[in-house]
C-alpha cells in the first residue's frame, strides 16, 4: 500500500504485479479494491493510503494502533487513538467518514 511499516501476523504474503495477497486470515488488494476476510490485520504506526475504489471488511478483525489510515475517493480517515473492528460487515463506498482519537469497537 505504501512503503511505511505494516505488521501482518499469521499467514503469508505474496506480492506480484501490483497484486498483494496475505493469506491465513488474508488481505487481497487488486485494482484499488481491498477485501479483508476472516483472520486479522494489524497496522501499527506508519501511514497507509488507499485511493479510489472501496474497502470491504468481512469477519475477523482489524486493529489500528497509532499513526493513521486514509482512504480517499469515498474515504475514511482514522487518526491516532485505537480502533478495533471485530466481526460484522463494513462496506465503505463514497461519502466521507472521519474518526479521530478515542476508541471504536464494533462487534
Amino acid at each position: 500500500m505504501t512503503d511505511q511499516p505494516l505488521f501482518y501476523r499469521g499467514g503469508y504474503t505474496v506480492i506480484e504485479d501490483g497484486y498483494t495477497v496475505i493469506e491465513g486470515g488474508y488481505t487481497v488488494i487488486e485494482d484499488r479494491y481491498t477485501v479483508i476476510e476472516d483472520g486479522y490485520i494489524v497496522i501499527e504506526d506508519g501511514y497507509t493510503v488507499i485511493e479510489g475504489g472501496y474497502i470491504v471488511i468481512e469477519g475477523g478483525y482489524v486493529v489500528i494502533e497509532g499513526g493513521y489510515i486514509v482512504i480517499e475517493d469515498g474515504y475514511i480517515v482514522i487518526e491516532g487513538g485505537y480502533t478495533v473492528i471485530e466481526g460484522g460487515y463494513i462496506v465503505i463506498e463514497g461519502g466521507c467518514t472521519v474518526v479521530e482519537g478515542g476508541l471504536i469497537y464494533r462487534a
